[in-house]
C-alpha cells in the first residue's frame, strides 16, 4: 500500500538549506490540532536579508482549508519569534475577531522551530492596491485615508492620556550618531545626505519641545504592505511593537511609505516631508489627533533617517529591495534635508 505524502509541493526551489525543513509541517500541523495529510505548499512572500531571512507560504488543504505558513532561519531568537507571535494575537483579540478593522486570527506557533500558522486572507495589500492605481491620484488618496480609519481603530484599543512630546530623547540618540559617524564608528549610505538631516532634527526639535500628543499602542512596523484588504475586511499584519508611544511613530512610517511610492520629490514644499494633500487624506481617516500633532510634524525627519539607516553603506551588500528604498528616499530627504537647495 503506498503510503501518502503529507504535503506536495509547488514553486519552492531553493526554499531552504535544511533538507529536512519540509518535512517538519506534518508534524506541525498535527500540533495545530490538522490533519496530517492532503496538503498544497504554494510561496506568497520571502525575504532574504542579511539580517532576517523568512518565508510565509499558503497552506492549503484538499479540504478547502487555507492557512499562511510562516517560517523564519534568521534571526535566530526563539523567544523573540514567539513574542511576536503573542503580539499578533494581542492585536486579534483587541480589534475583535467580527470586526471589519481587524488582524489575521493566529492559530499555532512553534517556539523551536520558529514556525507559526495564522489564517489566511485572499486578498491584497495596500501596496498593491495604490500600484494599481498609479494614475488614479483620488483612488490612491482614498486607501490611504483607509489606511488612517484601520490605524485609528488599532490605536484606539489602549490610549494612554495625553503627554508631553519630548523629541529630546530623539535628537541624542541622533548626537550620539553623528559623533559616531564623524569617527568612522558607525557607516551610513549617504553620509553628507545623513549628516544633513541630523542637523535638522537638531534644528527643528526646539518647535515642537512641550507640546501635547497622544501615546497609544504601537503597531511598530505599519507601512502599506502590512495592511490588506480582503473582500469584507482591513487587516493589520506583523506587529513588531506593543509598547505605548507618541502616535506619531505609525503615522509618519505610512506618510513617509505612500509619499515615496506614490510621488515625486518636486511635489513636497522644500523643508517638508510629504504633501499637504497626503497629510490632510490621511487624517480623513484618522481622528485620534489631528494633521498638526507634534509627534507627527517632528518624526516624518527622523523617520527618513532611519529609513536611510537599514541601507547598508556599500553597495555590494545592499539587496534589490534596499537599492530600491535609496533610490526612492534619496530625492525626498534632499528635499527635507537641504531645502535651499530649492528654494535659491
Amino acid at each position: 500500500m503506498r503510503r501518502e505524502k503529507p504535503w506536495h509541493v509547488v514553486e519552492l526551489s531553493g526554499l531552504d538549506p535544511r533538507q529536512n525543513s519540509l518535512e517538519t509541517l506534518a508534524g506541525f500541523a498535527a500540533q495545530a490540532g490538522l490533519s496530517r495529510h492532503g496538503w498544497t505548499l504554494t510561496k506568497l512572500s520571502r525575504r532574504d536579508d542579511p539580517e532576517n531571512s523568512r518565508i510565509v507560504l499558503r497552506a492549503k488543504h484538499r479540504s478547502g482549508l487555507s492557512y499562511a505558513y510562516k517560517f523564519q532561519l534568521k534571526p535566530e531568537s526563539q523567544q523573540g519569534f514567539v513574542t511576536h507571535h503573542m503580539r499578533q494575537e494581542r492585536a486579534f483579540h483587541a480589534l475583535g475577531e467580527d470586526a471589519t478593522l481587524t488582524a489575521p486570527k493566529p492559530i499555532h506557533v512553534s517556539q523551536d522551530a520558529q514556525t507559526s500558522l495564522f489564517e489566511y486572507i485572499k486578498g491584497h495589500t495596500f501596496a498593491e492596491l495604490v500600484r494599481k492605481a498609479e494614475g488614479r491620484p483620488v483612488q490612491q488618496l482614498d486607501l490611504l485615508k483607509q489606511a488612517g480609519v484601520w490605524l485609528d481603530a488599532y490605536h484606539r484599543t489602549q490610549i494612554e492620556e495625553r503627554r508631553i512630546f519630548q523629541p529630546k530623547y530623539t535628537v541624542c540618540y541622533y548626537q550620539e550618531l553623528e559623533k559616531q559617524i564623524t569617527a568612522g564608528t558607525a557607516t551610513v549610505p549617504a553620509r553628507q545626505l545623513f549628516l544633513a538631516g541630523i542637523r535638522r532634527i537638531i534644528e527643528l526639535a526646539p518647535q515642537f519641545e512641550g507640546q501635547q500628543t497622544i501615546s497609544a499602542i504601537q503597531h511598530g512596523d505599519f507601512h502599506l504592505s502590512n495592511l490588506i484588504r480582503d473582500d469584507q475586511r482591513t487587516l493589520g499584519l506583523d506587529f513588531t511593537s506593543d509598547q505605548m508611544a507618541p502616535v506619531g511613530h505609525d503615522t509618519s512610517k505610512v506618510l513617509l511609505d505612500f509619499t515615496t511610492l506614490t510621488r515625486s520629490a518636486h511635489e513636497v514644499a522644500p523643508g517638508r516631508v510629504v504633501p499637504e494633500d497626503v497629510t490632510s487624506a490621511f487624517f480623513e481617516g484618522y481622528k485620534l489627533v489631528g494633521p498638526n500633532d507634534p509627534s507627527l510634524a517632528f518624526l516624518l525627519y527622523p523617520r527618513v533617517l532611519s529609513t536611510l539607516a537599514r541601507v547598508p553603506q556599500k553597495k555590494a551588500l545592499r539587496t534589490e529591495a534596499k537599492q530600491r528604498t535609496l533610490r526612492r528616499l534619496r530625492p525626498f530627504a534632499k528635499r527635507a534635508f537641504q531645502p535651499d537647495h530649492f528654494t535659491n
